[in-house]
């Protein structure tokens, strides 16, 4: 049974570890590499690198220290001082109270143990203050990890909070692509696509836009769409014409009939500006990664950090035969 929990417990850490390193990878490689240069948001990147990474890698190295450290467990001394001590030790069965200044008997581990200390069944030893075995970080958190722990859910959560707020605008349109997506979609919005003049009117497919303009910015507006397959309006044109028309921007492509004027969206100029579904798919996978996380940690750290400023664990927490003794 202790296995089983063990093997869980390394499961849950390598999940954890994972959502970390997604939530890293997609920020940095995604958002800041490919969604934002694609949207023409450059000026934004270094800024919000320098943020969210800051926060992001002290939550690493938190996580880093809340697992590999020493939690507390017994110390050897411990030991040679009952040895030296024996009988004069003043020792009191374990009862879920305060017990201050009195040493408790550890039936698993056979041995007397400090007042605080209490035993975790899966790593199999006592530890001092004791809070809680984590299964996030696969380690118990005590006396010696317990400040790491902390800072882990308090990093981990303002990361999570960072990257949703710097990326909210993206993720709400990415968001919205998705809904009406459509095979060999590339979204291209941070380059002006080219376009091809067609006479006739484009009669098949949803109507995404109308508005005045000029069909310059009609072209440019079309860039911006990631679903524009090109836009209409009744008339004539020549390149030299700046005339303000009522234009219909479009879903799809078919031309008919005469009297219109109609435009083609075709590749972008800038190769660079291009975006592909799979990294729309893998940046929305990131924003719901990163609202798990907050939504997770943010009732956790509302729990344990009162705790933690009265010198409480979440076992001590139910004690009520007296006043926390340990709260001065």
């Amino acid at each position: 049974m202790k296995s089983k929990l063990f093997r869980a417990s390394q499961a849950t850490m390598g999940v954890s570890l994972s959502v970390f390193l997604y939530e890293g990878f997609a920020y940095n490689i995604i958002y800041l590499g490919r969604i934002l240069p694609a949207v023409g948001k450059e000026s934004l990147v270094l800024p919000f690198a320098i943020v969210f990474n800051l926060i992001w890698g002290l939550a690493m190295w938190s996580y880093a220290r809340a697992h590999f450290a020493d939690p507390g467990r017994v110390p050897d001394s411990w030991r040679e001082f009952v040895q030296r001590v024996g009988d004069a030790l003043p020792m009191s069965p374990a009862r879920p109270e305060w017990q201050p200044g009195k040493a408790t008997y550890c039936k698993k581990c056979d041995l007397p143990r400090p007042e605080r200390a209490h035993h975790c069944l899966l790593c199999e030893v006592c530890v001092l203050r004791m809070d809680h075995h984590c299964p996030w970080i696969n380690n118990c958190v005590g006396f010696r990890n317990h400040k790491f722990f902390l800072l882990l859910g308090t990093y981990a959560c303002l990361a999570s909070f960072v990257a949703l707020a710097t990326s909210l605008p993206e993720l709400v349109h990415c968001a919205g692509a998705l809904t009406r997506i459509q095979d060999g979609f590339v979204w291209e919005s941070g380059a002006v696509s080219s376009f091809a003049e067609h006479k006739g009117f484009i009669s098949y497919g949803g109507k995404l836009l109308e508005r005045n303009m000029s069909v310059l910015d009609a072209k440019a507006k079309c860039s911006q769409m990631p679903t524009c397959r090109g836009f209409t309006f009744q008339g004539e044109y020549d390149d030299d014409d700046q005339k303000i028309r009522d234009v219909y921007f479009k879903d799809k492509w078919d031309i008919y009939g005469s009297g219109w004027t109609s435009f083609k969206r075709g590749a972008a100029q800038a190769a660079q500006g291009r975006l592909e579904v799979t990294d729309i798919l893998v940046f929305m996978i990131f924003g719901i990664l990163a609202l798990f996380v907050a939504v997770l940690l943010t009732p956790m750290l509302a729990t344990h950090v009162p705790l933690a400023t009265l010198n409480l664990t979440t076992i001590e927490d139910n004690y009520e035969n007296m006043p926390n003794p340990f709260d001065q």
